[in-house]
């Protein structure tokens, strides 16, 4: 069925209530989001049946007709659609990652600074993030990933991976071990047995359950761009650990949390809810009595 202006009603024409209307023009949205390829004539001019059909379409129309328009790369349209329509999360992250994908970082930070609190969620922070890193401008994505704490959404794999990596070197080719005659016949070694928990405080014993799980991928890879890292922001160690908290891994995070006590790397209170939460979940409350006891002890102002 082609699609053009005499497949969308009018409701001069066709007298339908509002509801089915709705229905209608979602359908069609539907279909062009299914093309290989969005067809930005079909698009307009059922933007231009919607805007004369005297319908108030809710936000789930606005949202699809503006990724479609994204998708098309008409970002002025997307943009003019998105300042005339109330902000909200899924909006502001489709256009922010047209912007970023065509290589206008202003205009992403733009669409990202226009956007209020309530209308942001972790998925805007992560796309900001991403493009951060691709850039890559270290500084911007460490600050934005601090803005995501500040303001209350909790990271997740994804965004400290894309921090991470935005601040780490690009890896060396691999070259590969020269061939020897002994390396067909050696023994494979067997891995070496799981180290126990360790505590997060030096002055406690180890009381965690032996045999810390597996990481998942993604945190296996941020581990791999951490330790690659010459110089680290404090936000990406509190990443790091709440990755590892995230991923149920509270032996890595409490040797982290102690790594960070060792080089005097300042602490604040993301890293302080990370190994809380840690101690917490492993129902290891004597230990997360020790933390805080550090806390009173060292006097942080958590208010600056």
């Amino acid at each position: 069925m082609p699609l053009s202006p005499a497949a969308t009603p009018s409701p001069a024409h066709h007298p339908v209530g509002a509801s089915e209307l709705a229905q209608h023009y979602a359908a069609v949205l539907h279909r062009l989001s299914t093309l290989p390829r969005v067809l930005l004539r079909p698009l307009r001019s059922l933007h231009a049946h919607l805007l004369v059909s005297g319908l108030r379409p809710r936000s789930h129309l606005l949202n699809r007709l503006l990724h479609l328009y994204s998708l098309s790369r008409d970002l002025p349209s997307a943009h003019r659609l998105f300042l005339s329509s109330p902000p909200n999360p899924f909006s502001a992250t489709s256009l922010l990652s047209a912007f970023a994908a065509s290589r206008r970082l202003d205009l992403a930070l733009r669409i990202f600074a226009s956007t209020p609190l309530r209308a942001r969620d972790p998925v805007l922070y992560n796309a900001l993030i991403s493009a951060l890193s691709r850039a890559p401008d270290a500084a911007a994505a460490a600050a934005v990933l601090r803005s995501m704490l500040r303001d209350g959404f909790r990271p997740d794999a994804y965004t400290f991976t894309a921090a991470l990596s935005a601040i780490a070197p690009p890896p060396p080719p691999p070259t590969p071990p020269p061939p020897t005659a002994a390396s067909s016949t050696a023994p494979s070694s067997s891995p070496a047995p799981p180290a126990p928990c360790q505590s997060p405080m030096p002055s406690l014993p180890s009381t965690c359950a032996a045999g810390p799980p597996s990481p998942p991928a993604s945190v296996d890879e941020a581990r791999r761009v951490f330790d690659a890292m010459d110089g680290r922001f404090d936000v990406v160690w509190n990443a790091m650990i709440s990755g590892y908290v995230q991923s149920g891994m509270v032996s890595e995070a409490f040797e982290l949390f102690r790594e960070m006590l060792s080089k005097q790397i300042p602490l604040d209170e993301f890293t302080y809810t990370s190994v809380l939460s840690a101690c917490a979940n492993a129902g290891l409350f004597l230990h997360g009595k020790a933390v805080h006891a550090h806390v009173v002890r060292s006097g942080p102002d958590f208010r600056s």
